[in-house]
């Protein structure tokens, strides 16, 4: 599962510098399913020239009936074979970069909030996109979790290097092996508002 992540500031400026062209400018802080965050995608190239990586704002989360909530995960051992996501899957995915992203620990009747990074380094969390309304809808993919994130949660989402974006994109079975595979080890740390109640969506999730 992954219901929350971190964007920070040096992110955004890395994101503004790579691609002057982006719409809007992305929020610093953490993103909420039905919130705004850039991702990275192949977009058609001017004058018939090939597909370029791209970015854009869309909002995290699929609307889809009969659901009553955002569907704002897809596993990665089922992806190509769920209705609701294998043709998104096989023509449009995606890339969200990330600063971090959180995970809860539950104890009880409380839940204990860690954040999960590479210390100095852009996470590249793999997803698949579509458009829903004025502007696109992503899912992120998750994958059984790893040694570093097993402790507080049995997934997490998967994740590639900067180097495999384009074979993510562009190239089938790069994007099989990307998800057949157990993503990096991580940093855990407490979060600075660690320990808290569960909230009402914690607690449906």
């Amino acid at each position: 599962m992954c219901g929350r992540f971190h964007v920070g500031e040096e992110l955004i400026r890395r994101l503004e510098n790579h691609f002057p062209n982006l719409s809007g400018k992305p929020a610093a802080g953490d993103v909420y399913p039905s919130r705004e965050a850039a991702i990275l995608f192949l977009s058609d190239g001017r004058g018939g020239t090939a597909k370029t990586v791209s970015a854009r704002l869309m909002r995290w989360g699929y609307e889809m009936a009969p659901h009553t909530r955002l569907l704002i995960n897809a596993r990665a051992e089922t992806i190509d074979s769920r209705p609701a996501f294998r043709e998104d899957y096989a023509l449009r995915r995606c890339v969200i970069p990330a600063s971090g992203f959180y995970e809860w620990k539950r104890t009880g009747r409380e839940s204990v909030k860690y954040e999960f990074t590479d210390p100095g380094e852009i996470l590249f969390l793999a997803g698949i996109f579509r458009q829903e309304g004025d502007s696109g809808r992503f899912v992120v993919i998750t994958t059984a979790a790893n040694r570093s994130m097993i402790p507080v949660h049995d997934r997490m989402p998967v994740l590639m290097g900067a180097e495999e974006i384009g074979g993510w994109l562009r190239d089938p079975e790069v994007s099989r092996a990307i998800l057949g595979r157990q993503p990096m080890e991580l940093k855990a740390e407490l979060a600075k508002d660690a320990w808290e109640q569960l909230s009402l969506f914690d607690m449906q999730r």
